[in-house]
């Protein structure tokens, strides 16, 4: 028994192949053709044959009624070839639409990525051109700097001249007052001592006068006396003595009226050298001041000069950063365009797995995944959440996943890489943990090369921080 069943097993599988080899190769229909030919035969001769010929009418009919059903069941096998052929034109129409859908997106990619490549060669002219507009506004800037710093030298150069002939003229002006005062002070020493001399050969004349008239009067014998009137000897000493007096007192009167005059010509002569040296010194503080003056306004000017390249400084690179953020947002665009080309490409996967892809989906989407900062453990508020998932890819038997990791463009491209990876490598070993088969599970880090938005707020880096599940 058990032998028959499987030789007929094994003719109906025969049977089988070589229909579906027929129907490939086209023989299919030229043996429903003589088949329906030959049972159009047999009907025609069991109507015409005799009575007399029952058994063979009835094998006949017999024949006809297999080749009657052969024929139906052809033309079943070429009612469902017809479908599929349908169906194979009209998923080769959609892919031929999804291709010119995709050839038009590409085309359009392209022409907003020559309009960019265009505005950023525009905008880089524009950017050499100012610099070379800086450039040479920097280069007057530091020459009429130069110019003035130049000017303020030789200013300062010619105020420390003059202050030094200032200094070596009023050195002069003093060593000549000393020297009229030394004068002064020899020459009223030099009339104190011809006072003083002529005061002395005043006293000696007065004392040989006395002793010639005291000789006189001691003078013996009988010799005759000269008549001498005492009274107009007292008179005439009198007014000698009197007259000399009058000199004297008129030369002293003369010398204090010089030395008072010289005194007031030296206080006159100090007071101008002091008003000199005043206008001198309030000279060189308002030179000093003007010299300060102009310092401070050439150090505001080089802030304000070091604030505006400063300035533009940033703007340079902040338009470097967002030339490079838009090639790499290009960069993106264009992988994102090779995965959907490549997916195009991809047999599409079971309904059963898409099903349970969404599952898996909707489970991570109604929790939360999260890590701890800068490390790829899991922190413990998404453990409910993982074992929801795990659940649903339990129940999935025979789909396999595929975890992606992803982060933020804070930290380098190496160290964002690396962490996304073992992010991912910690959402499977978890998986695992809870039952599912490691072989069904492939982990991939993309970093921060596919964010879902610009990495310029918080908002967007949390965003751009997930795990994503897809069916391989």
């Amino acid at each position: 028994m058990f032998n028959r069943g499987f030789l007929l097993f094994v003719i109906v599988i025969g049977l089988l192949g070589w229909l579906a080899w027929a129907a490939a190769t086209g023989s299919l229909d030229e043996l429903l053709k003589r088949a329906s030919d030959r049972a159009a035969d047999t009907v025609s001769k069991t109507e015409t044959s005799q009575p007399s010929e029952q058994p063979s009418d009835a094998q006949a009919d017999a024949k006809a009624e297999r080749e009657l059903a052969l024929a139906a069941w052809g033309e079943r096998v070429r009612a469902r070839r017809d479908e599929r052929r349908e169906a194979r034109e009209a998923e080769a129409a959609a892919q031929a639409k999804r291709a010119e859908e995709l050839a038009a997106w590409g085309a359009q990619v392209r022409a907003r990525r020559d309009e960019r490549r265009k505005a950023r060669q525009a905008e880089a002219a524009a950017k050499a051109k100012r610099a070379e507009e800086l450039a040479a506004w920097g280069a007057q800037v530091r020459a009429r700097r130069d110019e003035r710093r130049k000017a303020r030298e030789a200013e300062i150069a010619a105020r420390e001249k003059r202050e030094a002939q200032l200094a070596t003229w009023g050195a002069q002006v003093r060593a000549r007052r000393e020297q009229r005062r030394k004068d002064r002070q020899a020459a009223v020493e030099a009339r104190e001592k011809r006072a003083s001399e002529l005061v002395s050969w005043g006293e000696r004349v007065r004392r040989r006068r006395a002793e010639r008239a005291r000789a006189r009067a001691n003078s013996g014998g009988d010799a005759p006396k000269p008549k001498t009137d005492p009274q107009k000897d007292s008179r005439l000493e009198q007014s000698t003595r009197q007259a000399e007096l009058d000199r004297q007192a008129e030369i002293e009167r003369k010398r204090l009226a010089d030395i008072e005059k010289k005194r007031a010509e030296r206080e006159a002569a100090a007071k101008r050298e002091l008003e000199a040296e005043r206008k001198r010194q309030a000279e060189v503080a308002r030179a000093k001041r003007e010299a300060a003056a102009k310092l401070k306004l050439e150090r505001e000017r080089e802030i304000a000069r070091k604030r505006k390249l400063a300035e533009a400084e940033r703007i340079r690179e902040e338009k470097i950063r967002r030339a490079a953020e838009l090639k790499r947002w290009e960069e993106i665009e264009r992988r994102r365009l090779t995965e959907v080309r490549a997916a195009a490409r991809r047999p599409k996967p079971s309904p059963k797995a898409v099903a349970c892809l969404d599952r898996v989906k909707s489970r991570a989407q109604e929790g939360i995944i999260l890590f701890d900062t800068n490390n790829a453990d899991i922190n413990p508020a998404s453990f409910s959440t993982l074992d929801a998932i795990a659940g649903e890819v339990t129940n999935c038997a025979g789909v396999r996943l595929r975890i992606s990791g992803h982060t933020d463009a804070r930290g380098t491209n190496d160290l964002n890489q690396v962490l996304s990876e073992a992010r991912a490598r910690s959402i499977a070993d978890y998986l695992i943990g809870k039952g599912v088969d490691g072989k069904r599970l492939t982990v991939i880090g993309h970093g921060a090369s596919r964010p879902l938005a610009p990495n310029t707020t918080p908002e967007n880096m949390a965003r751009n921080r997930r795990i994503e599940f897809a069916v391989q």
